[in-house]
């Protein structure tokens, strides 16, 4: 499935592709779909692998940003530690679930079951050139508008979900004939 881009006013650093559905990354695709790369059953085993119940989203800065690989993974670098403090912000991990209760020791609490993650799929933010020369506090602002975009299709998604089902459940018992009415139809049936 394609990812579409997220439409976001505002955003000049980068442009967030999103999908509800999880999907491989952009190195990772590579692997898995060839079966003669050396990597392509590790790959299989780490999407295998992998929790569904997150948010799969990684950074990606190409040539256009900058020709020089190093200016590239910085711009990278600063994007992913700039999304990484807007789920934070939020209350949530770094993989979009909510964060749990601290224990007496300071650390997270072992459950063995782990909550329902706030936003769910795969989601890739592609730098632009402008990344380069924007203050980070700007990129971080940026990225909590992403986040509370996410946020804001995740409940649609559910109140639609939720909305959904309660309509069609309802017009299930609309269209479905009382017991009385079965019976007095099928006895005019044995009077003809």
């Amino acid at each position: 499935m394609p990812l579409e881009p997220l439409r976001i006013r505002g955003l000049r650093g980068f442009t967030p592709l999103y999908n509800r559905h999880h999907q491989v990354g952009l190195f990772g695709e590579r692997s898995l779909f060839d079966p003669f790369d050396p990597q392509h059953l590790l790959v299989q085993k780490k999407l295998r692998d992998r929790d569904r119940n997150a948010l799969w989203w990684q950074t990606h800065c190409g040539l256009g940003v900058s020709p020089k690989a190093v200016v590239r993974v910085w711009c990278a670098r600063r994007l992913r530690h700039a999304f990484r403090e807007a789920l934070d912000d939020r209350g949530l991990d770094w993989l979009a679930r909510p964060k749990g209760p601290k224990g007496d020791d300071g650390g997270m609490q072992q459950d063995k079951k782990k909550p329902k993650a706030a936003i769910l799929g795969y989601l890739r933010l592609k730098g632009k050139e402008t990344l380069i020369t924007m203050k980070y506090d700007t990129i971080k602002e940026e990225c909590r508008l992403t986040v509370d975009e996410l946020l804001k299709e995740q409940e649609r998604k559910r109140t639609a979900k939720i909305h959904g089902s309660s309509i069609s459940k309802h017009l299930s018992d609309r269209m479905r004939p009382d017991a009385h009415e079965l019976h007095s139809s099928s006895r005019l049936y044995l009077l003809d």
